[in-house]
């Protein structure tokens, strides 16, 4: 692997730690009760952002055209095992809504931050084929 590649590769999945140390700096402090469904959620969310990011820069080059259909596919799929995951851990909860509420915050930043790697990824390649 060329080293520009290897630093994308570290740099991107290090970008994807921030939401989830930021999260467990605070839940530490406030919802240790909490915290072990907080490590699932963060091993789960990491490991599929992981994958997302892997598939889309090894499709880049392939599949220029249907780019946007596979993400949002492995989005689609993203989201539906989140959910069967959580649905069994907010039964046995006290507080519900305050899981499901962490769960989304780490979604939707890990998604943001995501995003975010993905549109560097695709400039770059846009920049690179001109």
């Amino acid at each position: 692997m060329k080293t520009h590649k290897l630093k994308w590769f570290l740099g991107s999945y290090g970008l994807l730690l921030i939401p989830f140390l930021v999260h467990g700096i605070f839940a530490g402090k406030y919802w240790a009760e909490s915290l072990k469904y907080f490590l699932q959620f963060y091993y789960l969310l990491y490991f599929m952002c992981g994958v997302v990011i892997t598939m889309v820069y090894v499709l880049a080059k392939k599949l220029k055209d249907k780019l946007g259909y596979i993400f949002m596919g492995l989005m689609l799929a993203k989201m539906a095992i989140s959910a069967a995951y959580l649905f069994p851990i907010i039964k046995d909860v006290e507080d519900p809504k305050m899981l499901v509420g962490h769960f989304m915050i780490l979604y939707i930043s890990s998604l943001l931050i995501e995003l975010l790697v993905i549109v560097k990824l695709l400039n770059k390649q846009s920049l690179s084929s001109e």
